[in-house]
């Protein structure tokens, strides 16, 4: 039998075959694009569910401190008020009234009020990135090194206190939204130089570097700080998930997590050789 294919046959199987293909294109991208929503919501449930902790802790202590204040002003208003009535009163009126503890207790009731409502910002601010993706309008090409310098002399004063900085770089073009690239980069820098304990800066160091490796920009923070135990590094990116001892919430690494996500970036955590810790982000180079 002739099996010869005339034009118009062939025509009609590569147009089948193209639409075929087109379709199995789109169901791709589709699939893509749900398990791209499926981490996402993935990622947003446990930050909320997180953040409805972390917020709630901190406001009750706004909100007893507060109540204390207002009881104090109305205090310190009848001490002034009693005292000019009668100054020789004078000792007789911070006993009774409990001057010299209110003296005591405002200093530190205030920092703590403070301290908790930096809490609830940062948690405001790690919502932020979470809930609001990046607008493609946002994004643009740059050169990723120059954005390493301006964080690494922003952290200089930080990172000086603990350890040496050290830079190595060479210029590589990207594509992304810079800021949240630079917060990315500033949360692993901080939880570097966070890591070491302070002492000998002189023998401590906290090295930036990027690469280009095929088609990705190879952006790296080495530490010689304490490390991350093998049985935390699957979690380190978990948000409100942290062993540190200086009260942290442990968002730095969760955000840095999910910008590398949206930039379609690989964020790794591998242990240094010698000891400390070896941040890694694969960011695809711009065409």
């Amino acid at each position: 039998a002739n099996t010869t294919f005339s034009q118009e046959s062939l025509e009609v199987v590569t147009t089948i075959a193209n639409t075929a293909a087109y379709a199995v294109r789109t169901a791709m991208l589709k699939e893509q694009i749900r398990e791209i929503q499926r981490q996402q919501a993935e990622a947003m449930r446990a930050m909320i569910s997180g953040a409805s902790h972390f917020i709630n802790n901190p406001l009750a202590v706004i909100r007893a401190n507060l109540s204390m204040f207002e009881e104090w002003s109305g205090t310190m208003t009848q001490f002034h008020t009693e005292l000019e009535a009668d100054p020789t009163k004078f000792s007789d009126l911070k006993t009774s009234l409990g001057i010299d503890f209110i003296d005591e207790e405002l200093g530190p009731m205030s920092k703590e009020t403070a301290l908790s409502a930096a809490r609830i910002g940062e948690i405001v601010r790690a919502l932020y990135v979470f809930e609001h993706q990046n607008d493609p309008t946002a994004w643009s090409e740059f050169d990723v090194s120059e954005l390493l310098r301006e964080v690494m002399a922003e952290q200089g004063t930080a990172i000086s206190a603990v350890a040496t900085a050290h830079l190595q770089v060479s210029p590589m073009i990207v594509c992304g939204v810079r800021d949240r690239l630079k917060l990315l980069v500033t949360n692993l820098v901080t939880n570097a130089w966070q890591s070491i304990e302070p002492g000998s800066p002189e023998t401590q160091w906290v090295v930036a570097s990027c690469h280009v490796s095929g088609r990705h920009a190879c952006i790296a923070i080495d530490d010689t700080g304490r490390g991350i135990p093998p049985e935390n590094r699957n979690r380190i990116f978990a948000p409100f998930d942290t062993d540190r001892l200086d009260g942290s919430l442990g968002l730095g690494l969760a955000v840095a997590a999910e910008v590398a996500r949206q930039h379609s970036a690989r964020l790794q955590v591998r242990e240094r050789e010698g000891g400390g810790t070896r941040l890694t982000l694969d960011l695809p180079v711009a065409d």
